[in-house]
């Protein structure tokens, strides 16, 4: 066990390893090195982490197309998968395949992470190691992990990890629920049984209705450690729409990042497509949303910015 230790001491390096440019496939074979290692070695690997980055919140919130623009940069490095399989939720992610005895997350949130957190033995040592591999072996100064179910487990990332730095992307609920909404719905009609035999119901409202819970208390979940982490920021979809230059600057900044390189990552600005999605939602439908996450829209904003619109 000691001498692959030392030999990988003797290659240590920061520097981005430009050997992965030339390996077929690179990201499954480095995410298969790192569950390894992570395995045999966890106290040596955990030891690899340094600066994590948490980019956390709801899906369809703008954060994949910011990691899109992080790409042309070495020296924060890109987990390549969100690691919700096998570092965060294993044996509850894909949630079809797994098929664990509670509800998928977004129909009972509180009752999906209890569990999961009573399942977890080793305090996310594997994690830490998992993402210390992986910086280790491509190189960089600091790793982001991107995951759109990571604001449950927030909290205790926050107590376990070292000087984690946590960029929360938020959008108009409204919007970001009834997407995620139409393509669980979606899976659902493939295997019907399956959810109704977890308890959720079959119609698209009641799945809407649960989905607007669902960012109700993400939102709230990750709003409320901002104040417990020595690093945040809060990024919204709106925003990088109408300012892509100052979001993008303000990234930088949090990153630590030379002024323009994220930006240099988009090939034009962004179009803001709420208005489209809203335009399409029937007002039956509104009702529904707007009952479970008004409170949230107005702490964040969003029906304030609406009534100046319609003024």
């Amino acid at each position: 066990m000691d001498i692959p230790i030392k030999k990988m001491n003797m290659i240590e390096s920061n520097k981005p390893r430009k050997i992965w440019n030339y390996i077929p496939e690179r990201d499954r074979v480095i995410e298969g090195l790192c569950r390894r290692m992570a395995v045999f070695f966890p106290e040596y690997f955990e030891k690899k982490l340094k600066n994590p980055v948490f980019f956390v919140g709801f899906n369809n919130s703008g954060k994949s197309m910011v990691l899109s623009g992080l790409k042309r940069q070495n020296r924060i490095v890109m987990y390549p998968d969100e690691g919700n399989a096998d570092m965060w939720f294993d044996g509850y992610f894909p949630w079809m395949i797994k098929q664990p005895d509670v509800p998928p997350i977004w129909c009972n949130p509180e009752n999906f992470i209890d569990s999961v957190l009573g399942s977890r033995e080793d305090n996310y040592q594997r994690s830490r190691a998992q993402l210390g591999a992986y910086l280790w072996l491509i190189g960089g100064e600091s790793i982001i992990n991107d995951s759109g179910m990571l604001g449950g487990l927030l909290p205790d990332i926050i107590n376990t990890f070292e000087n984690p730095k946590i960029v929360h992307f938020i959008r108009d609920g409204r919007v970001a629920c009834y997407l995620s909404a139409r393509r669980e719905w979606a899976n659902m009609m493939r295997v019907p049984d399956r959810y109704q035999s977890a308890g959720c119901e079959l119609e698209f409202e009641f799945v809407l209705e649960k989905m607007a819970k669902y960012w109700s208390w993400t939102v709230d979940r990750i709003s409320s450690l901002q104040n417990k982490v020595s690093s945040y920021i809060e990024i919204r979809y709106e925003d990088i729409c109408c300012d892509l230059h100052e979001q993008t600057r303000r990234l930088e900044s949090f990153l630590d990042l030379p002024e323009g390189v994220v930006r240099k990552g988009f090939s034009q600005n962004i179009v803001n497509m709420n208005s489209i999605v809203l335009s399409d939602i029937t007002e039956s439908h509104i009702q529904i949303v707007n009952r479970s996450l008004g409170r949230q829209l107005s702490n964040k904003g969003y029906l304030q910015e609406e009534n100046v619109r319609e003024g």
